[in-house]
């Protein structure tokens, strides 16, 4: 896995150069393709650092950073982070939440993991114009986060 981060992380710095600007200025479907290929080129990273993970919890040597969070925030960012890339795919994101501010304690940064990868494989398996709604809601001592998408969907077998 290290030998697959160091040119994604090469990539990462040749992309975020080109969108800067510093080396001329990107505009329309250039700029919206470099930030889908940077979008990308971060998922990738994210999945490098995935397999690291399963090799440390293998290993019983993964540290979670427990914290008090704000989940309907957490959502926010990630429909912002995935928004070029739903945009692309004619999708629409949106979030429902009760209230703006729903706390909860746990890693946020595997929580944001479990969530992005939801929100882009909904994003995903919409094909040709769909919509993507994410609810947060309290439901007692729990909080339910909810992702549903007009996709494809996958079929249940009973």
């Amino acid at each position: 896995s290290h030998q697959l981060r160091t040119p994604l992380t090469s990539l990462k710095w040749s992309l975020d150069l080109m969108l800067s600007g510093r080396i001329g200025k990107l505009e329309g479907k250039h700029l919206e393709y470099a930030e889908i290929l940077k979008i990308s080129n971060d998922r990738m990273i994210d999945l490098v650092d995935d397999l690291l993970n399963v090799s440390r919890i293998e290993q019983g040597r993964i540290a979670l950073k427990m914290e008090d969070m704000n989940v309907v925030e957490l959502v926010n960012e990630l429909i912002h982070r995935n928004q070029t890339f739903a945009r692309a795919n004619n999708v629409s994101l949106g979030v429902k939440a009760e209230k703006k501010d729903i706390a909860v304690y746990g890693d946020r940064q595997y929580i944001s993991i479990i969530f992005d990868n939801l929100i882009s494989n909904a994003i995903r398996y919409i094909s040709l114009k769909g919509e993507v709604a994410i609810s947060v809601e309290r439901k007692g001592v729990y909080v339910r986060v909810e992702v549903k998408d007009d996709g494809v969907g996958i079929e249940i077998y009973k």
